[in-house]
């Protein structure tokens, strides 16, 4: 049954948001103690009779930092973890950006509840080719890495491609670090370079089936 109540935020419990640093700025915190809590904290009531926040962490953080000694608090029926946490990233881009970082987690989370890209996309708003994009890094330590280090999404996709060749990665976390405008054409030039081996590698396997020799050095002409 759902409840409208006002509820000492110390008393309500927290657990691990999707965001991976909530940000108490100055500026939220000053609002908060002048204001108060003016948007409803989501959340439901536990059998050990605990109440336990759903949508709203920030604000329930603000509350207690400011020793508020109530909010209103608004009690739901359970909501399953899947639907709580895509609610949560689209609630949390709508109040503060979430980094690139924070929604891969979020999508990975997801993933292992079961959901597919497909309904993540749906769930959160997010295009399918960002969220299949988000899970491939998650799944990659190397592309992680790289995401938490300052990558964007796509160009932490770009080094799960080639997280296989750690000459390629290097030439990419390079072209990030110095010239970030000319990194699609680094992994585009790495690709060409790929498929010109492959196509070298077929040529001279051929070749050498029909009993035949391929020079791979420079030679003169009269050598």
């Amino acid at each position: 049954m759902e409840r409208l109540e006002l509820v000492d935020p110390a008393q309500l419990t927290i657990d691990a948001n999707v965001r991976a640093d909530v940000q108490l700025d100055k500026e939220f915190l000053a609002s908060i103690k002048e204001h108060g809590v003016l948007q409803l904290v989501i959340a439901q009531r536990k059998e050990n009779g605990g109440i336990h926040v759903l949508f709203g962490q920030r604000r329930t953080l603000a509350a207690v930092e400011n020793n508020l000694t109530q909010i209103p608090v608004y009690i739901v029926d359970t909501l399953t973890e899947a639907d709580r946490m895509a609610k949560q990233v689209v609630e949390n881009d709508q109040r503060q950006a979430l980094t690139e970082v924070d929604r891969a987690e979020a999508f990975h989370q997801l993933s292992l509840l079961g959901v597919s890209a497909t309904q993540i996309a749906r769930k959160t708003g997010a295009k399918k080719t960002v969220v299949e994009a988000a899970l491939k890094v998650r799944a990659n330590d190397t592309a992680t890495a790289a995401l938490a280090g300052g990558m964007t999404l796509e160009m932490a996709a770009t080094i799960e491609e080639f997280s296989d060749d750690d000459a390629a990665v290097e030439q990419l976390e390079r072209a990030a670090a110095n010239d970030p405008q000319r990194f699609n054409h680094t992994a585009q030039r790495i690709r060409d370079d790929r498929k010109r081996a492959a196509e070298i590698a077929s040529m001279t396997a051929e070749i050498e089936a029909q009993g035949l020799t391929v020079v791979t050095e420079n030679v003169l002409y009269y050598d």
